[in-house]
């Protein structure tokens, strides 16, 4: 009985805890790292990116990170006006996913990087869940989560729209995975 209350105290720390990381990504961190944030411009690209993908055909953008200026010309001032210039130097799920959430909710910043704040604290809940699955002792989980919460790139990605955050959840979920099976 005692190991049941034991994991029930464990799951609701584990909950608040992520409710906590959310609300310090959603509302907090933004007054605080006012400076960092200005200085963002993958936030600004990214979103271009995103409404791109909603504003025009997919004959002109083909679903991929494409410069599109306000005009609906290529940015890029080439020869050929229907020549678009793509940036694929990255996938673009997470811009699909940004230009979902622009569609659902509206053109805010906050619906923007909720992409991040997302993967950001589902990342924070399933790694202090996998380290219960792993009946990892007390102090290592502690330090296990300090660690984590310590790391300043963890805080400044889950901010901005990057694919560092996305991506970390995706290999956490991949690591769970080979564990489990």
């Amino acid at each position: 009985m005692d190991i049941i209350n034991q994991s029930k105290r464990i799951n609701l720390i584990i909950y608040l805890s992520t409710v906590l990381v959310f609300f310090y990504f959603s509302f907090l961190a933004p007054s605080t790292l006012t400076e960092f944030l200005l200085n963002d411009n993958n936030t600004a690209v990214y979103s271009v990116y995103a409404r791109n993908i909603l504003e025009y055909p997919i004959n002109k953008t083909y679903l991929l990170m494409s410069e599109i200026g306000p005009d609906g010309q290529n940015v890029f001032n080439n020869n050929n006006d229907n020549e678009i210039q793509r940036y694929i130097n990255h996938p673009p799920l997470l811009i699909w996913i940004t230009a979902f959430f622009y569609k659902l909710f509206g053109y805010e910043i906050f619906y923007g990087r909720l992409v991040s704040i997302l993967s950001s604290t589902l990342f924070f809940l399933l790694f202090m869940k996998f380290l219960v699955y792993l009946r990892v002792n007390n102090f290592k989980v502690i330090i296990a989560i300090l660690l984590l919460l310590s790391m300043p790139i963890y805080w400044t990605h889950g901010l901005v729209i990057e694919h560092q955050p996305l991506l970390n959840l995706l290999l956490l979920l991949t690591v769970i995975n080979f564990f489990k099976y």
